[in-house]
């Protein structure tokens, strides 16, 4: 998925979600920040649809150190094969 804002006039990438992560009612989103660095966030559902994301946990050089943070740190992540 791709997230885009206007930037004078032009198209420019804002953020990219690199993977999704779901158990139930809870998921982690990896996601590629507009800055070119990589973070994780917690969402969970809200009935029929997705909730709005939470802030960025950490600041990660890659997408797969961002994971690994995510799985060492989400309690339902720690016992899952990446």
């Amino acid at each position: 998925m791709f997230f885009y804002r206007l930037v004078l006039g032009t198209m420019a990438m804002a953020e990219q979600i690199i993977k999704v992560i779901e158990r139930l009612k809870s998921r982690v989103l990896i996601v590629r920040r507009a800055d070119g660095v990589f973070t994780y966030r917690k969402q969970w559902s809200e009935g029929s649809s997705w909730g709005t994301a939470g802030p960025d946990i950490g600041v990660y050089d890659t997408a797969e150190t961002a994971e690994k943070e995510a799985r060492s740190s989400v309690w339902w992540l720690a016992n899952d094969a990446p």
